[in-house]
């Protein structure tokens, strides 16, 4: 492996994802967004009781990406979208599995 890259492994909401290869300066954001989802999916899980686990869930993710966009806005910072671009797709492929 690349001494540029990292491969990590992240416990979200008790599930154990598959261990990733990122950039290693990215770790801090992926170890940070790891403890943010809990929070936030604790929130939509006590604010739309309702719901599937696997709405809750897409509400959490679309309060990220929404997030995101606004810091877009905000800032353009073009570097940003394509990062979380590449890390949507990583999610979307894990997901998928």
């Amino acid at each position: 492996m690349d001494e540029d890259k990292l491969k990590i492994n992240l416990n979200i909401v008790g599930c154990a994802l598959p261990s990733i290869v990122i950039d290693r300066q990215d770790e801090y954001f992926y170890r940070q967004a790891a403890k943010a989802i809990p929070s936030v999916l604790a929130y939509y899980k006590e604010a739309y009781k309702g719901l599937s686990e696997q709405e809750h869930y897409y509400m959490a993710l679309v309060h990220f990406a929404a997030n995101m966009f606004c810091q877009i806005d905000r800032n353009e910072a073009k570097p940003f979208v394509d990062e979380m671009g590449r890390v949507t797709a990583l999610i979307e492929d894990r997901l998928a599995r």
